[in-house]
């Protein structure tokens, strides 16, 4: 194979891993449109809603019926201290992969692309020193603890997410309480 078939092939590689993580749309407003569903997506990951968008398919939105206001709004406090503990756990590398979203991006379609690539180098060094600190610190609990909270929070995220997302704007209004705490006292 001659230098110049080697380098058509990888062209031909970088393009079509490009447009397999890459989003084409014809405007920034049709951009936002798509972003803006495959946030409230109902199930799946937010870059395979943008692409089943980007072909045309229809959006999906939250399902807001399927649980009360007051069910949503205690999922939302049970998640909301584990992610909060999570994030300032893994806060370096978190504004790192931010600060590299705001820097390094020319666009807005490549902002997260600069996000995964930042934090994931940052994450890289991130773990293993965080583990290590952790483990001199306060024995292997404080490297399980930093662990498990860390997972934690990860597998929380998205459901914390979402859940934040379908919370009304105004909050919990007091008629809703009123009936639960009547319930509870009789």
């Amino acid at each position: 194979m001659s230098a110049r078939e080697r380098l058509a092939e990888t062209t031909q590689g970088i393009e079509s891993g490009l447009d397999e993580i890459g989003i084409n749309v014809e405007s920034a407003q049709r951009f936002d449109e798509i972003q803006h569903f495959a946030r409230h997506r109902l199930v799946g990951s937010f870059h395979a809603e943008l692409k089943r968008l980007e072909r045309g398919g229809r959006p999906q939105t939250i399902s807001t019926h399927s649980q009360s206001r007051i069910q949503r709004f205690m999922n939302f406090i049970i998640m909301l201290p584990i992610v909060i503990a999570a994030s300032l756990l893994n806060l370096p590398p978190l504004l790192a992969a931010n600060e590299a979203g705001k820097k390094l991006a020319d666009d807005r379609n490549v902002v997260s692309l600069f996000r995964v690539m930042a934090g994931s180098v940052a994450f890289g060094f991130w773990i293993p020193a965080a583990v290590t600190i952790s483990a001199f610190a306060y024995g292997w609990a404080g490297a399980a603890s930093y662990g498990i909270i860390s997972l934690a929070g990860l597998c929380c995220w998205n459901c914390f997410k979402t859940t934040a997302r379908a919370l009304p704007e105004r909050g919990l209004e007091v008629r809703e309480l009123k009936p639960m705490y009547l319930r509870e006292v009789r």
